[in-house]
């Protein structure tokens, strides 16, 4: 049947609104995402949580998945109530995190104010953090929000005085355990665009690692230089660091310490790409494993080397 021309000039406009609609979650939030939820069930959900804490990762969670369905608007709110959640004096390690994931998806979405008010907050609570190593890593990552041109601030200044703070809290570190603090700054320098001061963190890593007596500490410590040499996409220089610490982890006496330290190799090199290569690490510390005299260090190893098993196979 034909319609006249007015009805069907009626019609096409409200076939147009359903469809855009749909496509930026208005509407209730009916459209369904992965796990057969719509957006509004989801929010639903988040709200029932039974701690703020929780309710505001859960939240962060909607919020980006309102924006990827192009609800600018309804994440900008659901981003919002998932801030006012979180306590600015609340403990620093949970809080702190969570303010600069907020910050984060607040400046991928465009608003730079609100992100830059949530970073402020988490740069307070990184004062309060005692763990040198946790205050260096918090301060890393929100040097990367600041500094990101493409899905931060883009303030390199900010994110240079931020880098240095984080340097000092590495600093008081112990020695063998400063290679995590480092090669989180290196990474936090990346993110930020601050490549220079990167590459000489890297340095310094490459250099303490080697300083180190014991084996299984310079092998952790090449292994991070090598992580941070893999996000430069620099491919020759991570392999070459994986090799040597592949090599310093098969040195290792007690079956235990070796079945770790190859462990973190494997891991490291599924990173970089060469999966046969982990699988084989993994193998060989499985070996490891099974000579472990006591038997709860033994299970305690052995799961170490499933949970690696586990997360190659996930990432294949």
């Amino acid at each position: 049947m034909c319609l006249p021309p007015s009805i069907r000039a009626v019609a096409i406009v409200l076939t147009a609104c359903a469809v855009l609609m749909s496509a930026s979650g208005c509407g209730g939030g009916t459209t369904k995402q992965k796990g057969g939820l719509t957006i509004a069930q989801r929010l639903e959900r988040a709200r029932k949580e039974k701690t703020p804490e929780n309710q505001a990762r859960e939240l962060v969670k909607v919020a980006r998945l309102q924006f990827k369905s192009q609800d600018r608007s309804g994440a900008v709110k659901t981003l919002g109530d998932a801030r006012r959640l979180i306590p600015a004096d609340g403990e620093p390690t949970v809080c702190g995190p969570r303010f600069v994931e907020i910050a984060a998806l607040f400046s991928e979405m465009g608003e730079k104010s609100p992100a830059k008010d949530v970073l402020g907050k988490a740069r307070t609570l990184a004062d309060a953090v005692v763990d040198p190593i946790a205050k260096a890593a918090l301060l890393a990552d929100i040097a990367a929000v600041q500094g990101s041109k493409t899905a931060g601030l883009g303030d390199l200044a900010a994110a240079r005085r931020t880098i240095a703070d984080a340097r000092v809290a590495a600093e008081s570190v112990e020695e063998r355990f400063q290679a995590k603090a480092l090669a989180a700054i290196a990474t936090g320098c990346l993110a930020a665009g601050l490549d220079a001061e990167a590459g000489q963190l890297v340095a310094t890593l490459e250099e303490s690692a080697r300083a180190l007596e014991q084996a299984r500490p310079r092998v952790e410590s090449l292994v991070a230089a090598a992580n941070v040499h893999t996000r430069r996409n620099d491919a020759a220089a991570a392999k070459a660091l994986l090799d040597e610490a592949a090599t310093t982890a098969r040195g290792i006496e007690g079956h235990e310490n070796r079945a770790y330290a190859l462990v973190s190799v494997a891991v490291a090199t599924n990173a970089s790409g060469n999966r046969k290569a982990a699988v084989s690490l993994l193998a060989e510390a499985e070996k490891s494993a099974g000579k472990v005299g006591d038997a709860d260090a033994q299970a305690n190893v052995a799961a170490k080397v499933r949970a690696a098993q586990a997360e190659i196979d996930k990432r294949k």
